[in-house]
């Protein structure tokens, strides 16, 4: 598997966010999901059409502990 792309570099008020679109996906370090949204635009460049298919997540907070997304019932 290649080297993922990173986005930014984690440091003081910068959250690890992961984002993808289509079959492909980057890791961006941003302070808000907004910044790392559009970071994820920019580098992907998706059509106004496919712009629903990015998406980002939060994945680690300032201190990079990780962040796990549960389904609660």
């Amino acid at each position: 598997m290649a080297n993922p792309v990173i986005i930014g570099q984690p440091g003081p008020n910068q959250f690890g966010y992961l984002a993808g679109y289509q079959d492909q996906q980057i890791e961006v370090y941003a302070p808000t999901l907004y910044t790392a949204k559009q970071a994820a635009v920019a580098h992907f460049q998706p059509s106004k059409k496919t712009l629903g298919e990015l998406w980002v997540v939060l994945a680690a907070r300032v201190d990079l502990t990780p962040v796990v997304h549960t389904a609660d019932n």
